[in-house]
């Protein structure tokens, strides 16, 4: 029957009753919408094989948050479901102090050394992204091209700076700290968004790959400095997640290592090697020129403070 001789036919008792159970329904509670507002790359390990994808979501304050999946490749695709991988976030930080925030980090792994890999992000409260796509470092002998800077801001001339670095093509940026100089202060919050908004835009090389952030804490994310604890540097640690500490390494490719410190930001090392504890520094394992020899330092009376590194060359790429 046509809709509009169904309409007719319709006593008024019909009608009113058809209005309050639409007037019933524009008051019942609508489905949480949450806006994607950052996707970003970090590495926390191996970034040959894995790499860390952070999804910033809003939500209207009290409402839960979406879940986050990520579905990816090593070739284009358009549709969501002609992807091969799936992972889902499984680091999830709602944020107390920004009402409504919640990061979230996905971490892919088991992935190809030297290759792009194609990506977009699902939300359950929100449409797919657009396509992105980076490229995992190789795990061969390679040249390696990156980027180091620091003392950011969010200015008109840091947007310059980082165009002209992205023309670069890095395979990674390396700062240094002082990045968007919210100086571990939550009322700062903003900054952080204009930081991550210039990344976002301008961080890409001219084959559009995202360039992932490798990062060290600097004083201006942490209140007070120096000294401090997790909660004075909260704004850095839940927007750039890479390592359960502020000193990591990361190891580029057979011959390179990286190492990141913390030069007494949050970890103190009042009395030990630079940048480091010796917990850390004296256990780490330096992997030397010949493939063929991976070495695990310790302190001993003799050298308690020389580097690791410096004792395995001096040994003629020996253990000792």
């Amino acid at each position: 029957m046509p809709t509009s001789v169904f309409l007719i036919n319709l006593t008024r008792r019909h009608v009113l009753l058809m209005m309050w159970i639409g007037a019933f329904l524009n008051l019942a509670p609508m489905p949480a919408e949450a806006a994607v507002r950052h996707i970003y790359l970090t590495w926390s390990g191996d970034p040959a094989s894995l790499v860390r994808i952070n999804v910033h979501t809003m939500t209207t304050p009290g409402q839960l948050a979406p879940q986050i999946h990520v579905v990816y490749d090593t070739v284009w695709a358009g549709a969501p479901g002609q992807y091969r991988w799936a992972s889902t976030s499984t680091h999830i930080a709602p944020i107390e102090a920004l009402p409504g925030r919640t990061v979230h980090s996905v971490l892919l792994d088991q992935l190809q050394p030297g290759t792009r890999h194609y990506y977009r992000v699902l939300s359950s409260q929100d449409a797919a992204s657009t396509v992105y796509h980076f490229r995992t470092m190789p795990d061969e002998p390679s040249p390696l091209r990156f980027i180091v800077g620091g003392d950011m801001g969010i200015d008109e001339h840091a947007r310059q700076l980082q165009s002209v670095a992205a023309a670069q093509d890095p395979q990674f940026a390396l700062l240094g700290g002082d990045l968007a100089y919210s100086n571990g202060n939550w009322d700062y919050a903003d900054r952080w968004d204009r930081w991550l908004d210039h990344w976002d835009s301008l961080m890409v090389t001219s084959t559009g790959d995202q360039i992932p952030i490798v990062s060290a804490i600097g004083n201006h994310e942490v209140r007070g400095g120096y000294a401090g604890t997790e909660q004075d540097a909260g704004l850095y640690l839940r927007y750039l997640p890479q390592s359960s500490k502020t000193f990591y390494d990361r190891q580029l490719g057979p011959h390179v290592a990286l190492l990141v410190l913390d030069s007494g930001h949050l970890a103190s090392h009042d009395g030990e090697p630079p940048g480091c504890s010796r917990h850390w520094c004296g256990t780490k394992t330096v992997t030397s020129a010949l493939p063929s020899t991976t070495c695990r330092c310790s302190p001993d009376s003799a050298s308690p403070a020389q580097p690791c590194h410096e004792r395995v060359a001096a040994s003629g790429n020996r253990c000792s």
